[in-house]
């Protein structure tokens, strides 16, 4: 897909939710469509944001023979973060 292509899509939105966005199209001159891409591209950047301001964690190889920490799913990195933060 080229990066600029324009797809087709269908996006079912509450009632209440479609009020607000045709007033706020009207308001502005904008389309639906527009304001739609521009809250997607919002969210996106916020959440990419995030993702590069969180703070890096260095794991460590376990030498020592122990068992993980108990109640850590292993398989779960927002459990695992906080079962480092108890630990600093």
């Amino acid at each position: 897909m080229k990066p600029d292509a324009q797809n087709r899509t269908t996006v079912r939105l509450p009632e209440s939710l479609m009020i607000l966005v045709k007033s706020e199209a009207t308001r502005t001159g904008k389309t639906v469509t527009t304001l739609i891409e521009e809250g997607l591209r919002l969210v996106l950047a916020q959440t990419h944001k995030g993702l590069s301001e969180r703070s890096r964690y260095t794991f460590h190889r376990n030498t020592e023979g122990a068992l993980p920490q108990s109640g850590v799913n292993m398989n779960n990195s927002a459990n695992l973060a906080e079962a480092l933060e108890r630990q600093r």
